[in-house]
């Protein structure tokens, strides 16, 4: 999706989340239905889980290597390219190379290329050649590429893994604990998927208006984004609170597993409010490329909260409550520590 959104390609986006969303309901609602004959287990949560990923990583590359921008239609190709599927731009040809270095050696001039690949040499028909060689920028980019892969790479493995250690820790609680769990979790992922349309909005928009220095658009960009998400969040609050019986009707009608539910239910419900103001700040940080700000805002909040609040809560209470407590500290960590970047910092430069 990250490619797509550097493509621009919204509606596109925007329709792909709309098919995850809806894989991901489906495999929970069968996953929750497979509990009543054979009892709820990780390996279900996980097949289903690894389903669903795979699909959107298959969709992913054939959305990615079908739709490049107008200006690279011709000049991506992710299949076929090596380079970790990285497009480059077309340059001249080895042959042409050869050829070029041989009119070196014999001492004629070598040509340049204009942007039509048309050959000039200069007016007064000396030797001269207009380097093209952009190994250095290429080397620095492919640099930058990487370090901020490896950055994100980090955010994402923390965060996947504070997911897949709240369900482990919820699976020991018993079948019922860890039905609700999955529900919550499936909840929280539909109502992230609507916060995430307007946080693509701010990345795309917000990277143009930032390196073309329009603070003040940038601002209220920024801002109306920021209220919609507010609005979302709320509106999936309020729902949340006056429809709990019905929601929780559409995945079970399991006893023990709607007792569970009514435990966590009243702090899931207010958390939406936090979780979309989190969401819409995210897209608004990728705008900035602050990559290392979300990797270290992410080994802090995992090693020194989550890890350690979510191992002495589940000790000492041994609840779902406890699990998803230390979940909610972590998403008001990374609100706070967002807020701060882009109020402070992004939103503070001088047009």
């Amino acid at each position: 999706m990250g490619i797509l959104g550097g493509y621009q390609r919204l509606k596109t986006i925007s329709i792909w989340k709309m098919i995850s969303c809806s894989l991901l309901v489906l495999s929970n609602l069968v996953t929750l239905r497979l509990m009543n004959h054979h009892g709820l287990t990780l390996v279900y949560n996980a097949t289903s889980y690894v389903a669903v990923s795979a699909l959107n990583a298959i969709l992913g590359v054939v959305l990615v290597h079908y739709m490049p921008p107008d200006a690279l239609a011709d000049e991506v190709n992710v299949i076929s390219i090596p380079n970790f599927c990285l497009w480059r731009k077309k340059t001249r040809t080895e042959a042409e190379a050869l050829e070029n270095e041989q009119l070196l050696l014999d001492g004629q001039g070598i040509p340049s290329y204009d942007s039509g690949g048309d050959a000039s040499y200069d007016s007064g028909g000396d030797a001269s050649y207009v380097e093209h060689n952009d190994n250095s920028d290429w080397k620095a980019v492919k640099t930058e590429l990487m370090n901020g892969a490896l950055n994100m790479m980090t955010r994402s493995f923390l965060l996947s893994g504070s997911i897949w250690l709240m369900s482990l820790l919820a699976s020991r609680l018993g079948t019922a604990q860890l039905a609700a769990h999955q529900i919550v979790l499936t909840l929280w992922s539909i109502a992230s998927y609507l916060a995430d349309g307007f946080a693509d909005v701010g990345t795309m928009l917000g990277a143009k208006f930032i390196s073309s220095g329009e603070t003040e658009i940038l601002r209220s960009v920024f801002h109306r984004l920021l209220a919609l998400g507010l609005f979302s969040g709320v509106a999936f609050s309020i729902v949340f609170f006056l429809l709990s019986s019905e929601i929780e009707s559409v995945f079970t009608n399991n006893t023990e597993t709607k007792k569970a539910l009514a435990s966590i239910w009243p702090l899931v419900a207010a958390m939406q409010i936090v979780n979309s103001l989190v969401f819409v700040y995210d897209g608004l940080i990728y705008a900035t490329a602050s990559w290392s700000y979300v990797r270290n805002v992410m080994l802090i909040g995992c090693l020194l909260w989550f890890i350690p609040s979510v191992f002495v809560a589940t000790s000492l209470f041994r609840s779902l409550l406890s699990i998803w407590v230390a979940k909610a500290g972590l998403n008001v960590f990374r609100f706070v520590a967002a807020a701060y970047l882009i109020e402070f910092h992004t939103l503070q430069r001088s047009p």
